[in-house]
């Protein structure tokens, strides 16, 4: 993808933050290594790039995890494009970001994004707006709140119910 952009006279310089493997696995010249860094220095970071890829691979790991980047993304008015896998479940595709499924997805999505600028500022307030009115965490500390409330009420309850659930013996086919 980044020499089909090159081909059509528009350059891409890669930022891979904390990942050498991944760095060194880019074919390009143009690319910039930054170490993991501070939360703070992190999302200044992601503030100043034209596109965020947050691509996961399938798994039973992988598909546990949450959201968490696409909404540092959002919140700092920076366009995803993302994998279907955790982000198909938050993201409107086309409207607050864009998923892909394939290789040939990542590409024609990736081009999209970097040659129609206007598409991709689009996307980042979409994203930006979601965020403020569905997930900003004053919107469920009482919904919280309460869950842990009811889970301390019931702690006793709960922990012998994992204390059992450890003791059943394991069966294989």
């Amino acid at each position: 993808t980044i020499a089909d952009l090159a081909s059509r006279g528009v350059p891409v310089e890669t930022w891979i933050v904390g990942d050498a493997e991944i760095f060194n696995s880019v074919g390009s010249s143009r690319k910039r290594f930054f170490p993991i860094l501070p939360r703070e220095g992190y999302l200044r970071l992601l503030a100043q790039v034209d596109v965020s890829i947050i691509p996961l691979k399938d798994g039973v790991f992988n598909g546990s995890k949450s959201d968490v980047k696409y909404l540092e993304c959002a919140s700092v008015g920076t366009p995803v494009l993302a994998s279907n896998l955790v982000y198909g479940r938050t993201i409107v595709d086309g409207k607050t970001g864009v998923l892909f499924r394939s290789a040939e997805e990542f590409s024609a999505q990736m081009i999209r994004l970097v040659t129609d600028r206007p598409f991709a500022r689009s996307l980042a307030r979409e994203a930006h707006r979601y965020v403020s009115e569905h997930r900003l965490m004053h919107q469920h500390v009482a919904k919280w709140a309460s869950v842990y409330r009811e889970w301390h009420a019931r702690r006793d309850e709960l922990l012998s119910r994992g204390l059992t659930a450890k003791k059943q013996p394991q069966t294989h086919p």
